[in-house]
């Protein structure tokens, strides 16, 4: 098959989520199949591209393009030119006419538009099968996260961008094959969107994570590593409630337990809260995501909200490390919780698991490996890749079978 990528970011270097997903399917797939990119990213960045061709030497790069500034203008235009915000700064008409340019050269079994941000393009692509890879249902993020919200204002502020998301969803999937990562996003957007064709695909782990080398747990302070995503409404009050929650069981085990807190972002109201904690640091950011988890003992993630699988969960369990984090984080994920991983709704409860991982170890460690057998088996590039292809090639008999149904008619 020849497939055609329209992405909303370069795939290389792979420093993020949206990056990861096109770049891991592009390395699995163009052994066998014919792809193409267009995308939007930093246009002078040329030694990116040339590291990219060395990884995936048989995928041909057609264009790279700057999008737009983020300004409050930028976004104004993309809510009222397309219906949403977060898409004016990648509207533009030479990325438009890059993409049938592309059509016109060259005859694509399936267009895989990626993200929601780029889902405007699907009417420039015709005579040929378009699948709107958007992997979450964002308007049910916001949904969720404001059932979170104890302010009244940002409540107000999610439940309008849930509005004025959901109403663009259900307009540009009506009649269209779309795909997320579970079946939690799936049965939302079926249930908004009746007419459009949701296919559930699961996200795959960066194989560096799957590597039998990393830390294992030694002798010393139980290191508890609590990632947070600062940028998403509540992160910050949710991972604070559960430090000031662990509080007295650090006090018990100041001797034994560091616990370090990671990601960008925080403002200087957290970090300031963090001002006589027990045993608690505030990193921010870390060069190397992927050490700072393996060097864990136990990972904790105690925001709630959102929608769909969260890389940042897989990643963590894939390390075989104790996870413990929210049942919202699990939803559609299809783990056990006291198998896979540790549970806990309230900043209590997850402290009642924290306190569990400490005391038995070994029991903890357990889980943890159990957990890491379920990405491996689930969650893996190759065993993911198969799916994309069935899923392509249902796509592209599903063409065919339309154009043949219009010859016979004529």
């Amino acid at each position: 098959m020849r497939i055609l990528f329209v992405l909303q970011e370069f795939p290389y270097p792979v420093s993020n989520g949206i990056r990861w997903k096109p770049f891991g399917l592009l390395q699995a797939l163009s052994s066998e199949h014919e792809c193409h990119v267009l995308s939007f990213g930093d246009t002078s960045s040329e030694s990116a591209v040339e590291d990219f061709r060395k990884e995936c030497p048989k995928v041909k790069v057609l264009g790279i393009y700057r999008p737009r500034g983020g300004s409050l203008l930028t976004k104004l235009r993309g809510l009222f030119a397309v219906g949403l915000p977060s898409a004016g700064p990648y509207s533009t008409d030479h990325f438009r006419n890059a993409i049938r340019l592309a059509l016109t050269a060259s005859k694509y079994d399936v267009v895989h538009i990626d993200m929601i941000n780029l889902v405007q393009y699907a009417n420039s692509a015709t005579n040929c099968s378009v699948l709107l890879s958007v992997n979450d249902a964002i308007s049910l993020g916001y949904l969720n996260t404001a059932r979170h919200s104890s302010s009244p204002l940002v409540w107000a502020r999610l439940r309008l961008a849930a509005k004025i998301i959901s109403r663009y969803e259900r307009r540009a999937y009506r009649g269209r094959v779309v795909h997320v990562v579970s079946p939690a996003d799936r049965n939302y957007l079926k249930q908004l969107c009746p007419s459009a064709q949701v296919e559930v695909v699961p996200l795959t782990v960066d194989s560096s994570y799957l590597r039998d080398n990393c830390y294992t747990g030694g002798e010393g302070p139980k290191i508890v590593t609590v990632p947070a995503k600062f940028v998403l409404p509540g992160a910050a009050k949710a991972t604070l409630r559960f430090l000031r929650a662990a509080q007295e069981l650090l006090r018990e085990k100041r001797s034994s337990v560091e616990l370090r807190v990671i990601g960008p972002g925080a403002s200087l109201a957290f970090r300031q809260s963090l001002t006589g904690l027990t045993n608690v640091k505030y990193s921010g950011w870390v060069e190397d995501y992927s050490k700072a988890l393996a060097l864990s003992d136990v990972i904790v993630f105690p925001e709630t909200g959102g929608a769909g699988t969260k890389n940042r969960h897989l990643q963590a369990m894939a390390l075989s490390k104790p996870v413990i984090m929210t049942q919202e984080a699990i939803d559609g994920l299809g783990v056990v919780p006291g198998k896979h991983c540790l549970v806990g709704q309230t900043p209590e409860q997850l402290v009642e698991c924290l306190a569990f991982v400490l005391d038995d170890y070994p029991r903890a460690a357990a889980i943890g490996r159990m957990g890491r057998a379920f990405v491996e088996e689930h969650h893996n590039v190759h065993t993911v890749a198969r799916e994309w292809g069935t899923l392509y090639e249902s796509l592209r008999a599903r063409s065919l079978l339309s154009a043949l149904s219009i010859r016979t008619t004529h």
